[in-house]
């Protein structure tokens, strides 16, 4: 991966975030999935806004673990372009990451967690 804009395509997003949930249920079953998908929307508003404010401070250990951690949350969902993306902001935190670089992220995020949002309703209350 060259830049770290180059995962906010709607499309692949999406895409990649319905496998992931369509593996994540064979594996731990549709109302197990479902949980997960709430607790990662709950979670990922802070670990975002975390990952802002340790770039906004130049705090290159706190940009790289919180890049870490999306890393792992959004890999959890399957939806590994993103991850990658994460794993670019972690792999050059000492490198002085742009500032497109990490509004490129939160817009990716920011359509994964519109897609899931909608998968999730589309679920309906008995999936919860």
């Amino acid at each position: 991966m060259t830049t770290a804009g180059a995962w906010d395509d709607r499309q692949s997003v999406v895409a990649e975030l319905a496998r992931g949930l369509q593996d994540l249920a064979e594996d731990i079953g549709e109302a197990g999935m479902c949980r997960v998908a709430r607790l990662f929307l709950q979670a990922i508003g802070p670990a975002q806004a975390g990952l802002r404010l340790a770039w906004e401070q130049s705090d290159v250990a706190t940009l790289e673990r919180s890049a870490h951690t999306l890393r792992a949350s959004v890999a959890t969902l399957g939806v590994t372009g993103i991850a990658e993306q994460c794993a670019w902001i972690e792999g050059h935190a000492a490198d002085q990451v742009s500032e497109a670089a990490v509004d490129a992220l939160e817009q990716a995020i920011a359509i994964l967690c519109r897609a899931l949002e909608s998968t999730l309703s589309a679920q309906g209350p008995a999936s919860s």
